[in-house]
């Protein structure tokens, strides 16, 4: 059994880059940063003010990570790095690309991957299909990517159409999941569900059976609703849970448990 804790956005979009530098490493080299920090811990992750007292009583910033992220080490990335920005969300708009699905783009206009049945296709910012795209759409831009409401990107913008509620791992497999029974034990929050796997590639995943979304907060559509002035547009309501993947094992008999 496998658990994994996730925070996410309950209407989000799909996407992964290599994040943008903050700034140059000339001009880091110079700069002389203070950091001050307070508050009280919530005991997940790192706690800043913590960070901040270590910090103070000299600890360099390889001990305060390994103290608060125990049994993982500190190394360098090969290639670029995959940021997930946003799942769930029709399409996501993007500008200052100059490429996407084999077509050159203007980098001074906006444009949009979008869901279209079970593909993605490429929009221009007034909505006006360019291309189809297939069951990912890749946006690439030199000098940094600017994604909708998420900030800017350098490297590749990769949106990614999945069918259902779908959970990936970086080693590529998947398990797409069916609900079968949903419980509500907090109505400031969404549903504890229970899933199981409709479909599954090989694998860290391939063999889950099931899946449970426990602990939830959040994620609650606003008490307004829709009316006439709100009609078409987006609201991101985030929330938080916990997954927990099962796969069958052998019993010591032999049979599957």
């Amino acid at each position: 059994m496998d658990r994994t804790r996730a925070k996410g956005l309950a209407v989000v979009a799909l996407a992964c880059a290599a994040m943008a530098a903050m700034a140059g490493a000339s001009s880091a080299a110079a700069a002389k940063w203070v950091i001050h920090g307070r508050g009280f811990g919530h005991g997940v992750g790192m706690s800043q003010y913590g960070a901040y007292g270590y910090a103070k009583h000299g600890r360099d910033y390889k001990s305060i990570l390994k103290h608060y992220y125990r049994h993982t080490r500190i190394g360098n990335a090969d290639g670029s790095v995959k940021v997930l920005l946003a799942s769930g969300r029709g399409s996501v708009g993007f500008a200052n690309a100059h490429k996407a699905c084999g077509k050159r783009l203007h980098r001074g206009r906006g444009y949009a991957f979008a869901e279209s049945g079970s593909r993605v296709i490429l929009e221009s910012g007034r909505g006006r299909r360019i291309t189809k795209c297939g069951r990912s759409g890749t946006a690439k831009g030199g000098h940094g990517i600017q994604v909708s409401g998420k900030g800017t990107y350098r490297g590749k913008l990769i949106a990614t159409h999945f069918a259902g509620p779908t959970w990936q791992t970086k080693d590529g497999s998947a398990v797409a999941g069916k609900r079968e029974k949903n419980v509500n034990v907090d109505p400031t929050a969404i549903d504890w569900l229970l899933l199981s796997a409709a479909s599954t590639t090989p694998g860290r995943l391939g063999a889950t059976t099931y899946i449970q979304r426990i602990h939830t907060t959040g994620g609650v559509a606003p008490a307004g609703g829709c009316d006439a002035d709100t009609s078409g547009t987006t609201v991101e309501v985030p929330y938080t849970a916990d997954y927990v993947f099962f796969k069958a094992r052998r019993g010591c008999h032999g049979r599957l448990d």
